[in-house]
């Protein structure tokens, strides 16, 4: 499997990486969006940059069909968690006006354990919808 990148975009703080993977004479499209906003430790750098990066990535799904998504930081759950945690929060927002954390953290805690796993990720979360609201 090969993965070729052909371009980057820059956005407010995040990359969009536009490229293609390519095995056994297939290819299919690929996009990466890189958050840089949000270091190891600590809190994002711009709530209005993650859920702009949130907003867009929701946007390209909708446009590819609603083909899945692939969503992962270095560790794989804490910032990852509060992506998913924060896109599944406002889309619930906007369909059925409820915003609850604990029980969509919790969710995902059972099918992944250590989604959002200190509480600087948790207050994050909070904090993200509370910017957005």
């Amino acid at each position: 499997m090969l993965l070729i990148m052909t371009a980057i975009n820059c956005h407010n703080n995040f990359f969009l990486h536009v490229g293609f993977c390519t095995q056994d004479g297939s290819s299919l499209p690929v996009k990466q969006f890189q958050y840089t906003g949000w270091p190891e430790e600590g809190v994002p750098d711009s709530g209005s940059g993650f859920i702009d990066l949130i907003g867009q990535v929701q946007k390209w799904q909708r446009s590819s069909g609603d083909k899945p998504i692939v969503v992962h930081c270095s560790g794989g759950a804490g910032r990852t968690g509060a992506f998913i945690s924060v896109s599944i929060l406002l889309e619930r927002l906007k369909t059925e006006g409820v915003v609850d954390v604990f029980h969509t953290v919790r969710g995902l805690r059972l099918q992944r354990p250590g989604m959002v796993n200190t509480v600087v990720s948790y207050e994050s979360v909070c904090m993200l919808l509370a910017q957005d609201m």
